[in-house]
Formats: structure tokens, sequence, C-alpha cells
């Protein structure tokens, strides 16, 4: 009872909160995150272990590293890039800067303090020692001071060009990769570090470094591309003088990607591979690490115990038998969000590994329900039918769509599957319109999502290059290609699903280039482009009208755009900022008026919002790598159907018509 009462607070809430007037912004609110995505990074304070994951960091108690527990996370501006530990602070480095997180209550973790980095500094990897973090620049060495964490303080630097990482050693020594070459630097004086030596680096790819804990051996690693060629390279050298490096092994033009490398004991763990590197200028290859691809790995203290983070979460591993890693344990981790949708109050989420559900109504925050993993497989798209999610995913027999039963959202049941060709499946009553690889639709009916049926095929012609459907009100519209190269003319097919068995060419005209994203209601066409949203009345298939057109940010990436429309509100989907001259927010517009559709606000994101869902007063942003974020998106509960079943609107004159008048 509890529950359902406070879930009716905050429907009376968002009912009664402001409510822009048109062409006035509205303010999107952060109401709550989970911002854990991939794991980047990992340090240690004592029995308390700190992963940087997305745009959070996550305090595990590995005390039994047979059982990590985790205590507690905190959400971060921005995502993750480093982390580096200092007694019970953890120092991230994020896309923004630095963020001082003080974990002395691991349960409750709390940013203390942050320090804006420029982003012409290009900082990759950070270093700390006492209070002191060390950040490598495209201008050189910077010494931050985080003694009083809410006003950290650049107290020094050293000039050199393209410094790329640094390792710290001890109270008086750090290297520093900078320009191919390896700089030992006096840092006993933090303020005025200097440097004391410099030595070439022998490979072409020696950016990232990686110190063994006893301050012995010193490994320069890193990858570089050029045109269409790539590569890897690692270097290791002894440090018996530590004032200059002896290089004594290196590999060059290795054929795939390094990007991890930890030294420990007379061993170095290079990617999945176990090397013994008991003499330094002959490395041999002992044994392979378990897990997947892995994106970064780091010992604690004990050369026998491996914390690995791979595309699934964080592996502990005992490798005190190098030939044979053992499993201690694992704790999975949520990917990028990719994809979401909102179903009343809740959010289903997509992520690169799998499919969540959150209680939307939860105060104050995303409220965990299911959990549904898909370790085989790649998820592509996420799409609604009723009570199931339709999951588009890449497996090794091919591209396919899985139904999901969501009837109960805290235990999703993956059911029956339907082979996919690359595009976002559409559903339009009972029927599912799946895209072929090559200009080809298919119609099935899923009016029973455990037994959906092959209904037809629709052929979109012979030029197999972009194409996009939209579908609605038993009308499928198809966008091909007429004629190829060089006039690349585009046509738009409406077809007529009144016998679902035979499609019926209702009309066909020849239209203005459209590759993007598109989303039907009724007889109207949402079109989002490059750098726009066109609006279309298809009502005559021989002559669809463009009615109106918004300008949107340009998307850097291109296209295609989420969209997702509740009411008369449209969310779109943009991408990660990279000029901040330009807002590349996503956007949420006012369609009441289709001929004249215009800004009802912007909501700044930590990551890349790949995906947009609006529900009833809020916002679930899929955020790529920066996890979910849930906000109030000023769009109250349209007619007052708080179950998000729309069946029952009332059109009004004017407005965007609603899925019941299509």
């Amino acid at each position: 009872m509890r529950t359902r009462l406070l879930a009716l607070s905050a429907v009376l809430v968002t009912l009664l909160a402001p409510v822009a007037a048109a062409g006035e912004e509205c303010a999107a609110t952060l109401l709550g995150a989970d911002r854990r995505a991939s794991i980047v990074a990992l340090s240690r304070a004592g029995s308390s272990l700190h992963v940087a994951s997305g745009a959070a960091l996550s305090v595990f108690d590995i005390t039994d590293r047979s059982a990590p527990i985790e205590r507690g996370t905190v959400n971060l501006d921005s995502v993750a890039v480093d982390v580096a530990a200092a007694g019970t602070t953890a120092v991230v480095l994020t896309t923004a800067g630095l963020a001082f997180v003080d974990a002395a209550d691991p349960d409750q973790p709390v940013i203390a303090g942050t320090f804006p980095i420029p982003p012409e500094w290009a900082v990759r990897h950070l270093s700390v020692r006492g209070s002191h973090a060390f950040v490598p620049a495209a201008d050189g060495l910077h010494v931050i001071d985080f003694a009083d964490p809410a006003d950290a303080t650049e107290i020094g630097a050293l000039a050199m060009d393209r410094a790329t990482d640094v390792v710290v050693a001890s109270a008086e020594r750090a290297y520093l990769a900078a320009a191919w070459t390896l700089v030992t630097v006096d840092i006993s004086n933090p303020a005025a570090p200097a440097a004391v030596s410099t030595v070439d680096i022998p490979s072409s790819a020696g950016d990232t470094l990686s110190l063994s804990p006893d301050g012995g051996r010193l490994a320069v690693w890193g990858n570089i591309t050029e045109g269409h060629h790539s590569w890897a390279s690692i270097d290791l050298a002894r440090l018996v003088d530590p004032d200059l490096p002896e290089f004594r092994f290196q590999q060059d033009g290795l054929d795939k990607s390094i990007s991890a490398v930890t030294l420990a004991g007379n061993r170095a763990y290079v990617e999945g591979a176990v090397w013994n590197i008991s003499d330094l200028t002959t490395p041999l290859v002992t044994g392979e690490l378990l897990g997947g691809y892995v994106r970064f790995h780091a010992t604690t203290g004990d050369p026998d115990v491996l914390y690995v983070a791979d595309e699934n979460g964080l592996l502990i591993e005992d490798v005190a038998v190098a030939a044979d890693p053992q499993l201690l344990a694992a704790f999975p981790f949520p990917g990028p969000a990719i994809d979401a949708y909102v179903a009343g109050a809740t959010a289903v989420v997509l992520d690169a590994g799998g499919l969540r559900t959150f209680d939307t109504m939860a105060t104050g925050r995303l409220e965990p329900l299911g959990d549904l993993r898909r370790t085989q497989s790649y998820p592509l798209s996420l799409t609604r039918l009723g009570d199931h999610a339709v999951v588009e995913e890449v497996a090794q027999q091919g591209t396919k769509l899985v139904l999901v039963d969501l009837a109960d959202p805290a235990d999703p049941v993956p059911g029956a599957t339907l082979p996919s060709g690359w595009h976002r499946p559409v559903v339009d009553g009972s029927l599912l319109y799946s895209g072929g690889e090559c200009d080809v639709v298919s119609v099935y009916d899923v009016g029973d999502p455990a037994s959906p049926v092959w209904l037809a095929q629709i052929d979109g012609g012979p030029y197999c290059y972009e194409y996009d459907f939209a579908a609605a009100g038993g009308r499928l519209y198809f966008w091909i290609y007429v004629t190829g190269y060089p006039t690349y003319q585009q046509a738009l097919d409406t077809y007529g699903l009144s016998v679902p068995t035979q499609p019926q060419l209702l009309g066909s005209a020849l239209v203005e280039r459209h590759r993007g994203s598109s989303h039907a209601r009724g007889r109207l066409l949402l079109l989002a482009e490059w750098d726009r949203l066109r609006i279309l009345d298809a009502t005559d298939p021989e002559s669809p009208e463009e009615l109106g057109q918004i300008a949107l940010p340009p998307s850097h990436r291109g296209i295609p755009r989420d969209l997702s429309l509740y009411g008369s509100r449209l969310a779109v989907s943009t991408d990660v900022n990279v000029d901040p001259d330009v807002d590349l927010s996503p956007t949420i517009l006012d369609l009441s008026q289709p001929a004249a559709p215009t800004l009802w606000g912007r909501v700044p994101t930590a990551g890349t919002a790949d995906s947009v869902a609006l529900g009833a007063g809020v916002l679930v942003v899929a955020d790529g790598e920066a996890g979910v974020s849930i906000y109030e998106s000023c769009t109250p509960f349209a007619d007052g159907f708080e179950s998000g079943d729309l069946s029952e609107w009332t059109p009004t004159a004017g407005e965007l018509r609603s899925p019941a008048d299509n």
C-alpha cells in the first residue's frame, strides 16, 4: 500500500507541476539516474575498490574477493575516463575535468569538489600521490592540489609537448610519456616539477604507461592509426636506476589494439594474455585470462589476484597459476544505454548487455525492477509491442528480433524470435513491420506475441541503398530510391494493409530526399533530418504536402535520430556536444500546431543521448556511456490517463491527433 501511495503522490506532483506555455522553453529537471555503464578504470583503497563506469563511480567491498559487495554509487555530471585512489578519496577524471569523490562512507559516496579541465588539454589519464593529482596534457604536466577538494587548485606545471600519460613511482619521481619520449620527472616539490632525463621510446605507439607495484619495471604501450592502417606496440623497460630507464624489449606493429597492460611481480598482463617477464628481454606467453574483450585490469596488492573489466562487468580472477586462471567472482555491469521507451509508469531500457526495467514513479530516482542479460548477442534497438518489448539484436545466426514478455516488468521473459535486417521494427496495432537487408519489409501478425505469423513481404525496388519506413492507421509509408547514381531520386510509396496478406499500393510520389528517422501518427509523417524536423500530411498518397518544419541542432554523427511522441510533444535525440558553441542537447518540440512547430525545451545530458522516451511527465534518456537518466519533462498526463493507455483520447481541433484517430 505504501508503494501505491508514493506512486499516486508522484502522479499528483506531476499533474500540479507548472507547465510552460506554448513557445516557451520548459526546464527539464533531473529526477534520478543510473549512470553506470562500461567499466573504464579501477583503483584500490584498502579493502575498497573504486570502479569508474559510464558517468558513475561505484565503491565495492572486496574483503571477501569471492563475493564483492557493491556498497554505493555516485552519479557524475560527465563520462568517466580514469580513476585514482587517495585514501578514501577517489579522483575521477571525466570528460569535463576532475571529480573528487569522498568515499569515507562507502554506502554513500559524495562528490566533494570538482576541478574543470579545458578541452584543449586533451587529458586521458591521471596519477595521484597524497593530495596531489598529476595530469598530463597536450601542453605538459599539471599538478593539482586537492587537500581541500572543494577548492582544488593548480600549484605547478612542467611545459612539455604532447604529454599523454604519467605514473608516480615515489615521492621523488614520476614518469611522463610525451611526444614519443619517456621523461623522468622530479616531483619532490610538486609545485615545481622538473625534468631529470629524457629517453626515446623505441616504438611508434608509446603513449600509455603502466608501472609495476615495486617500481622496478615500466611498460610503454599504445595504439596508432594512420589512414586505413592501425597497429599497436608495447615496450618494456627496467628501472634499476630510476633516473635512467633502460628499454629491454620492443614489439611494434601488433595487428590488434591494446586496451590494458598491467605489471605485477614477474608477469605482464597484456590485454587477455599472461606474459612471463622474468627475463625482460624475452617475454613468454604463459596463459590467457578469462572473460571477453578486456577493457581494463589491475592488481590490488596481491600479484596472484587480478581485477578484470570486460564488456560484461567486473571479474575477479585467481592467477596464481598463470596457465590456468580461476574465476573467483563476477559482478555484471550494464553496458552503454542504447534505446528506451516508456510504458505507463515503467521505463524499458536497452543497454549493450541486455534489457532493464525501471519504476519511473519512484520518488526522486529510478528504481530498478527487472534485468534480462543477453550475453551471446549485441542489441541494436527496442520497440514497444503492448506488454512486450521487441529487441533487435545481432547474434552468431545473424540479425533477429526477440519478443520479450514484460507483463511483469520485474520478470522479463524472452519469447518468440523473428528475422530482421538492420532497421528498427515498426509496430502498428497487431502488425509488426521488419526491415530486410535490401529495401524489403516483412509484415507479421503479432496479435499473439507468443506466436507471430508472417503475412506478406513488400519489395522496395531494384536499388538497394538507403531506405526508411513508418506505419500508422493501417498504412505503411516506404521511402525508396527509384533511380540510382548519379540522380538518386527518391519516392514515397504508401501501402494499405486493410488486408494484411495483400498489401495494396495506394500511391507513389517523388519526394525531397529523406535521410533520417521517421514517425507516423495518423496521416502525419514526422521526418527528423540532419538539421531539421519536417512535418508532412500524407493523406493523399499521390501528393504528400509539407505542413511545416523547425530547425534542429545539427547532429555531428549525422543520422538517424531517435523520436518519441507523447500527445503533441515530440522528443528528438541528438548527439554529444563536440562544439561548445552549438547546443546539442535532446530537444522537446510542441507539435500541437503541425504547421508551426515550436521549441518546448532542451534536456542537458551527461552522455550522447542515443535514445529519448517521453511519457507522462517524464523523459527517459538512454544516454550511451552515461547510462540512464530520467527528467521531469513538463509534459502532463494526456487527458489524465496515468496508465499510458491512450486508446480513449478525445481529439482536439487543431492539435496532433492521438493514436486512436489514426
